[in-house]
């Protein structure tokens, strides 16, 4: 059974959500990508990308995550195996810092 501080939560943590998403004018049509996700992939993402299914060192040891609706693929953040342009919105949280030439990341999103 769920106690009230379960369910304010949950309620807190949808609202956060719903106004993180109306600031970034992400529309329900639109295809986002989420670059080296990891465990904790971005809710609104539909595909997400990373570099190792397990990486205890960068992550202590959460395994890369696909949620329901998501697609996930196995690849290289220097090397996105995507066509140009196919998507409306990236996002690659806590990843940035992790570049050993964070330019070239740039570029390649």
């Amino acid at each position: 059974m769920l106690s009230i501080g379960d369910i304010e939560s949950a309620y807190l943590n949808t609202r956060r959500r719903l106004r993180q998403l109306r600031r970034m004018s992400i529309r329900p049509a639109d295809v986002v990508l989420d670059v080296g996700s990891g465990g904790t992939p971005n809710w609104r993402a539909n595909v997400l990308c990373d570099k190792f299914v397990v990486d205890a060192t960068e992550r202590g040891g959460n395994p890369f995550y696909v949620g329901p609706g998501q697609y996930g693929v196995i690849g290289d953040a220097m090397r996105l195996p995507f066509r140009e342009l196919c998507f409306d919105y990236v996002i690659c949280s806590h990843i940035l810092e992790h570049m050993e030439d964070p330019g070239a990341f740039l570029r390649e999103i």
